[in-house]
């Protein structure tokens, strides 16, 4: 491919269209991996693509999802164990491990009735302690695994709402 002589318009002419169509092709590329619809923001002339659907949460791996899930997890779970040794804990404690009081019910033997006969009050017992210590770690893991679950339904939600944008916009412009 031989190119005019330099500084002609002919010469720049020509320039300026294989510079546009790779950066097109470019454009193109970066657009289908970001899962953005194509449009055009109307303040900008049309030059920069208008957000669609995004794929965030589809462009996550499974050891990613996981990552988070446990971060979505345990943080609240840690958050609202600092609040257990309150005289009364705050209501997003009490929320956060509801399931340790039930867990630490299912302790069979009672502690001591430190109360009176008609309002009985139970000592807690070293295995009640210990339950209390499996029921936080517990909470955490399920935490965990509900996050991821719904990772991966968002997964796959994303993917496939972009899908369909995909194929709205290839069936409309042909």
């Amino acid at each position: 491919m031989k190119l005019p002589a330099k500084g002609s318009k002919a010469r720049l002419l020509r320039l300026k269209n294989e510079v546009e169509v790779r950066t097109k092709a470019r454009y193109e590329r970066i657009v289908s991996k970001l899962g953005i619809v194509e449009g055009g923001c109307t303040a900008m002339g049309g030059r920069f693509p208008r957000r669609g659907r995004m794929k965030s949460v589809a462009l996550l791996s499974r050891p990613a999802r996981w990552l988070l899930a446990a971060a979505l997890g345990f943080c609240p779970t840690l958050i609202a164990a600092r609040d257990l040794n309150e005289v009364e804990p705050s209501a997003f404690a009490r929320l956060a491990l509801a399931p340790v009081p039930l867990i630490v019910r299912l302790v069979v033997p009672r502690g001591p009735n430190v109360g009176t006969v008609e309002r009985a009050l139970y000592e807690a017992t070293p295995l009640h302690s210990l339950a209390a210590l499996v029921a936080v770690p517990l909470c955490a893991a399920m935490y965990t695994l509900v996050a991821y679950a719904l990772l991966s339904l968002l997964r796959r939600r994303g993917a496939k709402g972009a899908n369909e944008t995909a194929d709205t916009a290839s069936t409309s412009s042909t």
